[in-house]
């Protein structure tokens, strides 16, 4: 039985960096969204929204490497702790069954996600003048 509480801890510790990871980049995400929002006159110049998007992307890329080594770690020790599993309790046992039920997504399906939230982000950046225009006529029209 120690050795399932020491897979659980593998297990747990291995997942926790991973997610570390998700909730700085999420909130250096929407803290960039926020700002862009929030920001009137800075961001009115189009070099200077480039320059934010461009500080963004480097951000963004270089999480998405430590999520990618992180995920792949992840992966790795979730294999290792399923087979020792599956050796000192068998292939059938409940624990085993829910090890393979909550398996790592697959990295590339992370890094999708990723790329997706940051083009978003960057295009809220880049786009925010026009977002902004048309937030203040569809609030003229509503009045």
């Amino acid at each position: 039985m120690d050795d399932i509480s020491n897979i659980c801890e593998l297990i747990f510790s291995a997942t926790a960096q991973t997610s570390s990871f998700w909730k700085f980049y999420s909130t250096v995400s929407l803290a960039t969204i926020g700002y862009v929002m929030a920001a009137k006159a800075p961001l009115e110049s189009f070099k200077v929204r480039v320059g934010v998007a461009v500080v963004f992307f480097i951000f963004a890329m270089s999480n998405s490497g430590a999520i990618k080594r992180s995920q792949i770690q992840n992966i790795a020790v979730h294999e290792f702790c399923t087979k020792i599993a599956v050796e000192k309790l068998g292939e059938n046992s409940d624990f085993v069954t829910a090890l393979n039920q909550t398996a790592p997504s697959p990295v590339c399906q992370i890094m999708i996600f990723h790329y997706s939230v940051d083009v978003g982000v960057i295009l809220i950046v880049i786009m925010i003048p026009r977002f902004r225009k048309t937030v203040h006529e569809t609030v003229a029209l509503d009045a």
